[in-house]
């Protein structure tokens, strides 16, 4: 489990082995390092009624009792926040920077929760975003488990 301002040479200690960041080289190499974890979420119908629901997320194998305990928070706080999908390890090609490619990155509703181009404030990712109106989008939900 991580901790609130936990330094870099520990993260990487934790998740690695080793005191640094590891880019894996190929889909190969990465795979060899992620486990499936079945995770318990909230979602809602189409009368606005929550249910629970399952899902099944790959991440690092080395964080997934951390992400785990994320999502029994989420489920288990007040808000119970409907989740419609997530996202976690995905080989992004050789040349990536994404942190999905370690598999240390969670995107949950990922089609609603716009990730916005920078320069232009345009979404990149997110045809659904609609603050206010869609249910699955109040809060930018992308968060980096390294």
């Amino acid at each position: 489990m991580g901790y609130e301002n936990e330094p870099f040479e520990k993260r990487a200690q934790r998740i690695f082995g080793k005191n640094d960041y590891i880019e894996f080289k190929s889909a190969k190499a990465a795979q060899k390092q992620m486990k499936e974890i079945k995770i318990k979420t909230w979602d809602i119908n189409s009368k606005g009624k929550k249910y629970t629901r399952y899902h099944y997320l790959t991440v690092h194998k080395n964080i997934a009792p951390t992400v785990q305990q994320i999502f029994k928070e989420i489920y288990n706080g007040d808000e119970k926040f409907p989740i419609k999908d997530v996202g976690g390890y995905s080989w992004r090609g050789d040349n990536s920077s994404s942190v999905h490619c370690e598999g240390l990155a969670i995107d949950i509703n990922y089609n609603e929760n716009a990730q916005f181009d920078g320069d232009t404030g345009k979404p990149k990712v997110g045809g659904l975003y609609k603050p206010g109106k869609n249910f699955y989008n109040p809060d930018y939900m992308h968060f980096s488990c390294f």
